[in-house]
């Protein structure tokens, strides 16, 4: 007789405490649905949490690359509050309100739920901004490549956000209810951003 046993990853929730610390006395700088994002910035990293209430429950954490990018180091979103457009946003806002290129982490997870492989994927169909291939031992901008092209680890290639233009996400809104009256578009719900960033 055979036993087959099946063994399913944790939810990896745990891993967002220790982040906790890195947020006490960092402002909010925007809301989605009920949740504040607040932002924490030393010479070298950049971080974005999303709380509800107290506890944080997504973290994008980036570091300094090259004195030109934030590289992706860190994506968590808790398991409560995946596939509801939670890590989306947290690019969106980093690349389209407060303008930074970011690469993408060299080590991604797979497409699916909750992988990065398909949320770039995501961000690439979108156009919000414009994502690229970058080649990270040449430091070169790869303007031509397919999804199928990205982690291609002989060359080190990954994806890269750039902002399209000086637009953000209240003015992109602004702009696609204005062009079509007929539907009010928001941003995975009502968005409120801090008066900085009208």
């Amino acid at each position: 007789m055979k036993i087959i046993e099946i063994i399913t990853g944790p939810i990896r929730d745990e891993y967002l405490e220790k982040y906790d610390g890195v947020f006490d006395n960092a402002p909010v700088v925007a809301k989605i649905r009920t949740l504040e994002l607040r932002r924490h910035q030393t010479n070298d990293q950049l971080d974005y949490g999303l709380f509800n209430g107290k506890n944080l429950v997504g973290i994008l954490r980036l570091e300094k690359y090259n004195n030109s990018y934030w590289q992706v180091r860190v994506v968590q979103i808790a398991q409560s509050y995946k596939g509801q457009g939670y890590g989306t946003f947290l690019y969106d806002y980093v690349v389209m309100n407060d303008k930074n290129s970011i690469p993408s982490d060299s080590n991604q997870s797979e497409n699916g739920p909750g992988g990065s492989r398909g949320l770039w994927e995501k961000l690439y169909r979108h156009g919000r901004f414009i994502v690229q291939g970058y080649n990270l031992s040449s430091d070169t901008i790869l303007p031509k490549v397919t999804p199928q092209d990205i982690y291609n680890q002989k060359e080190n290639i990954v994806w890269l956000g750039t902002p399209k233009d000086t637009e953000t996400i209240n003015e992109m809104l602004l702009r696609l209810n204005e062009s079509h009256s007929s539907r009010s578009i928001v941003w995975y719900g009502p968005t409120v951003l801090s008066p900085d960033n009208f």
